[in-house]
């Protein structure tokens, strides 16, 4: 004989567990929703764990409005996936027609939980990472970030601090770095490279401490150019050589 009662609280409690698994893997399916971002950042903005990883679908501009300031902060264990050629620019150009507001982007990771700069697709190049002339340098800095993947950084009369980073896999035919009117600070930064120049330094006096530079390229160097360049414990590997 059936027990009524016993198969109605079965069945409802079955009802109760599949309701809990569609609400868990509901849940599950948003806490790991790709964040979509690009174009114009024009206002102080946070990225945040909770929003990782962020897709960058077209080349994003961090810069305020009517010279103004605006800051991207990206917060620890963030990842942050471009998509091939996309890149990513702090400020705007003081040659620029019409000049805009000034930009600046603070990277906080820890020795634990790094920021992740890396490709949306394994077989791809990202674009660069560019800090234009309008460039906050005193806000402006990069600890604990991790640069994968990229075409190069570029420092146009820029000088934002570097600090505990790596920037591996770069693939650029000229120069992995490029420091043009710079005195940017770089501290313990490990560089890896497949170009025809590790760092170029046209009219820059940078300050590297610790750290090193691998270039892999046959026909690779070091670091080239540079007014007055501080340089210490900065050890340099070449393939070349």
């Amino acid at each position: 004989m059936v027990d009524f009662k016993l198969l109605n609280r079965w069945m409802n409690a079955s009802r109760t567990f599949i309701v809990f698994c569609v609400f868990f893997v509901f849940s599950v399916s948003i806490s790991q929703a790709d964040t979509l971002v690009g174009g114009r950042i024009s206002s102080d903005t946070i990225w945040d764990l909770a929003g990782s990883p962020y897709i960058v679908t077209s080349t994003l501009q961090v810069y305020g409005e009517d010279y103004s300031s605006a800051t991207l902060t990206i917060e620890a264990g963030v990842e942050v996936r471009f998509d091939p050629t996309v890149s990513i620019e702090i400020g705007s150009r003081l040659d620029a027609d019409i000049q805009e507001g000034v930009g600046a982007l603070i990277v906080i990771g820890t020795s634990g939980s790094p920021v992740l700069f890396t490709n949306n697709s394994n077989a791809s190049i990202w674009g660069q990472m560019i800090f234009h002339d309008s460039t906050d340098d005193r806000t402006t800095r990069l600890e604990y970030a991790s640069i994968d993947c990229s075409s190069g950084l570029y420092f146009y009369a820029a000088s934002p601090s570097l600090k505990n980073c790596i920037i591996e896999n770069v693939r650029n035919i000229s120069a992995a770095f490029w420091l043009m009117s710079s005195n940017a600070i770089f501290e313990e930064v490990e560089i890896t490279t497949y170009s025809k120049y590790g760092i170029m330094l046209p009219g820059s006096s940078p300050t590297i401490t610790g750290g090193s530079l691998t270039n892999q390229h046959p026909e690779g160097e070091g670091i080239f150019g540079g007014v007055a360049p501080k340089i210490t414990d900065f050890t340099i590997s070449l393939a070349s050589s």
